[in-house]
């Protein structure tokens, strides 16, 4: 399909009941839900270290969670970063409709990255299994999202959506497909050169 990206993650994952893995962003996302954006990354980075003489010869992804503060941001080398995926964007799997979108409109982190000549991606979540069920019954849902989604990447002059769609069931293949399809062909239309990436497990911890 074309403009469509599979990003792997190997995630660090925690197993919970029936052996079923939570990847590190799901648990991430949830902590920093309630405690206030405690951002412990910016004590511990080395801000005078900067290789401003390499050169950038492959397409490097870096995801920015929205709890990170802006004197994280200001220490990334851009000069070593093609795309920046900013994550996340949660959304009503009734409706389609956002719930939080962790300030995409005006967060400082995408100014400076398109700025700077970096890619810039849209991460949309959605972990419940509850949820997937909903949202899969759903084709008025999915339209929603799938607006909402690219007028949100459009309206920031951005370049792509990256869907984190986590433990989605193989009864639920199909929708996801179906779904992949209609918001590729939508996001290409109204965007011309912009990509859809899908992040995917590195490993299948349901084979049968």
């Amino acid at each position: 399909m074309r403009g469509i990206l599979f990003c792997l993650f190997f995630c660090t994952v925690l197993f919970v009941s029936a052996q079923q893995p939570v990847s590190i962003h799901q648990m991430e996302s949830e902590y920093y839900a309630v405690h206030n954006n405690t951002d412990t990354m910016a004590a511990a980075m080395q801000k005078s270290v900067k290789n401003t003489g390499c050169s950038l010869n492959k397409r490097v992804f870096g995801w920015h969670p929205y709890w990170s503060s802006s004197s994280v941001s200001n220490n990334y080398q851009w000069n070593l970063l093609s795309d920046l995926c900013y994550f996340s964007y949660e959304f009503n799997a009734s409706t389609g409709m956002p719930t939080n979108t962790h300030s995409w409109a005006t967060v400082d982190v995408v100014d400076s990255a398109l700025a700077n000549g970096t890619r810039v991606h849209l991460c949309v979540t959605m972990f419940s299994s509850t949820d997937h069920t909903t949202f899969f019954g759903s084709t008025t849902a999915q339209t929603a999202l799938i607006s909402n989604l690219v007028n949100a990447v459009a309206s920031r002059g951005a370049h792509g959506i990256n869907l984190d769609f986590e433990g989605v069931a193989s009864t639920h293949k199909a929708a996801l497909t179906t779904f992949v399809k209609r918001i590729a062909d939508s996001l290409h239309t109204r965007v011309p050169g912009a990509e859809l990436s899908i992040a995917m497990p590195a490993v299948d911890w349901s084979p049968s």
